[in-house]
């Protein structure tokens, strides 16, 4: 679906959004689940993925299966609960091949080491680029949602996923050399090169994004502080603060 916005956007956006795991049998009445977003030259593209797809999709990878990506990369399944990075690794592919993104932020719920990195009231951000990564943490203080940077050393840490019989596996679950969170994170940046050509950043909110039995609403406030120089309206909500 194609929507025109009147508002003097100047960039290529692109952000995914998604839940963890334990979560998606609470939602599965609901008709979409992950929804993409790409704002270009004052246009919003949603791009919108069938729950009931995107379930199947990854019940039926198993144990031992090598399945092949959109990037065209193969991957061992050696962890059927580390699902979510295969369908945010397709999604940032995607958005950069097919919709010509130059910026791409993933947000996700990934994974529950990101609490023992950042702490509970922190998410994580993993990118290639040292100003987004300034800028986020900055926006972070000022909404309230805030982060803490990720090692982002592809060249030292992606071996952890190595695989004998693909190009990666989906998660490493013996002896690690890099921090987990981030290495689930370089599993997603492996299928646009790690962001090369491009500004890609990897956020995962897991431990922020609830307070026990309830949601926090981490996320909105952030995303509208980093972005929200880029739209009227945001500006108007920030300008007398900020």
């Amino acid at each position: 679906m194609l929507e025109k916005l009147d508002l003097p956007l100047q960039h290529s956006w692109f952000l995914v959004t998604s839940l963890q795991a334990e979560q998606k049998l609470i939602v599965c009445e609901l008709t979409f689940y992950w929804v993409l977003w790409l704002a270009s030259d004052k246009y919003v593209v949603r791009v919108a993925l069938n729950y009931f797809l995107l379930y199947t999709f990854c019940s039926y990878s198993k144990p031992d299966d090598v399945i092949t990506m959109l990037s065209g990369k193969t991957v061992e399944i050696n962890n059927t609960d580390a699902e979510g990075r295969l369908i945010l690794a397709d999604g940032v592919y995607y958005a950069k091949h097919e919709l010509k993104a130059d910026t791409i932020i993933d947000m996700a719920t990934l994974t529950g080491a990101q609490s023992w990195m950042t702490g509970k009231l922190h998410g994580a951000i993993l990118t290639n680029s040292e100003e987004w990564e300034s800028k986020a943490c900055s926006a972070g203080r000022r909404s309230g949602d805030l982060l803490a940077p990720m090692v982002f050393c592809p060249d030292l840490h992606f071996s952890d996923l190595k695989s004998p019989i693909a190009d990666m596996r989906n998660s490493n679950l013996g002896k690690m050399e890099g921090p987990p969170s981030a290495i689930a994170g370089l599993f997603i940046g492996s299928h646009i090169d790690f962001g090369e050509g491009l500004n890609w950043l990897h956020l995962d909110i897991a431990a922020p994004a609830e307070s026990s039995d309830r949601g926090t609403g981490y996320g909105p406030a952030l995303m509208s502080v980093l972005l929200g120089h880029h739209t009227d309206i945001c500006f108007y909500i920030f300008q007398d603060t900020y």
